[in-house]
């Protein structure tokens, strides 16, 4: 799900609006900047830019394919792509598993910063 997406149904706040299921959003470097966020809890994925929510940061080489394309589209940033991918998977295991998206594991990552609204 791409938080980004709630924007355009009036799903964000300063409206007020909630869901009833639980929700954890993580953004990227330029969502952060932009302040989107939704859920429950937001969390910033520091370092990590629209493109590291992909595989494409942990398969191409980041010297030749990453690093560069970042130049023109975010692709993926300065964090290491494998502690991007094993803190979200940290993150979300801990969330379905107790279902509580203000766990504190759920915010464990040292990568993470939560989004207060």
């Amino acid at each position: 799900h791409d938080p980004a997406l709630g924007m355009g149904y009036g799903m964000l706040p300063p409206n007020g609006a909630k869901s009833k299921i639980p929700a954890v959003s993580y953004v990227s470097d330029e969502y952060r900047r932009a302040n989107v966020r939704y859920g429950d809890l937001t969390l910033h994925v520091r370092g990590a830019f629209h493109g590291n929510f992909v595989d494409a940061p942990l398969w191409a080489p980041w010297g030749l394919v990453m690093r560069p394309l970042s130049l023109v589209v975010p692709a993926a940033g300065p964090a290491d792509p494998l502690a991007v991918h094993d803190q979200l998977a940290e993150s979300a295991m801990a969330f379905l598993e107790g279902g509580d998206p203000l766990r504190e594991s759920v915010m464990a990552g040292n990568l993470f910063e939560r989004v207060d609204r």
